[in-house]
């Protein structure tokens, strides 16, 4: 069964760093993205997520 994918886009490396761990240790599929676009074109290549994480100031 293929582990459920979390889009982590946030620009604080090390909140993002910690965000991805704690999901990884939970069985998630979790990569991290420091702008929007670079998730945009992740997805351009099929790489939809099941979830996002999205920091908007």
């Amino acid at each position: 069964m293929k582990k459920p994918f979390v889009a982590i886009v946030d620009d604080d490396s090390g909140f993002a760093a910690y965000l991805r761990t704690f999901l990884s240790l939970r069985g998630y599929e979790a990569r991290t993205y420091t702008r929007g676009d670079e998730l945009l074109a992740s997805m351009k290549q099929g790489e939809a997520p099941d979830a996002i994480l999205l920091d908007v100031m």
